[in-house]
């Protein structure tokens, strides 16, 4: 595609090059060219720049939709990881991330509902004094 809109704007170089070939060589020869001919010219020349421009701006979104391309790829390989390493931890390794606050304890967290993980959460935030955790989880249980 990329190769495609390369070879319009070549094309269109070619024609807007042969233009003004053909223009200089009118001065060249000293031969007078008719005010039509001249607006003509231009006008192509004016048309040719102005694809050539639009080229550019659609090369410049294909790049960026590309690199978005590139980025979402990456975030997919990076949750299918994520998503293999959540597979492998079990309830005390949840549990000693949680508390280690590695983690957020939320509607996302694997034992948001379990209320085993809630109680043993509980009594560890009793032990450390953490009470306002303790009022937040009460509503859970």
């Amino acid at each position: 595609m990329k190769s495609n809109l390369f070879k319009k704007i070549d094309d269109i170089k070619r024609k807007a090059n042969l233009l003004l070939f053909k223009i200089d060589e009118a001065k060249k020869n000293k031969a007078q060219i008719s005010k039509d001919d001249f607006e003509k010219a231009y006008n192509q020349i004016k048309e040719d720049d102005e694809l050539i421009a639009e080229n550019y701006k659609t090369i410049n979104e294909q790049l960026m939709l590309i690199e978005e391309l590139t980025h979402l790829k990456e975030n997919i390989e990076l949750a299918q990881y994520s998503d293999e390493l959540i597979a492998v931890m079990d309830f005390d390794t949840y549990f000693d991330l949680t508390i280690k606050k590695e983690i957020d304890f939320n509607e996302d967290h694997p034992y948001y509902r379990d209320i085993k993980f809630i109680k043993k959460l509980i009594d560890n935030y009793v032990e450390v004094e953490e009470y306002e955790k303790c009022a937040e989880l009460m509503k859970l249980v």
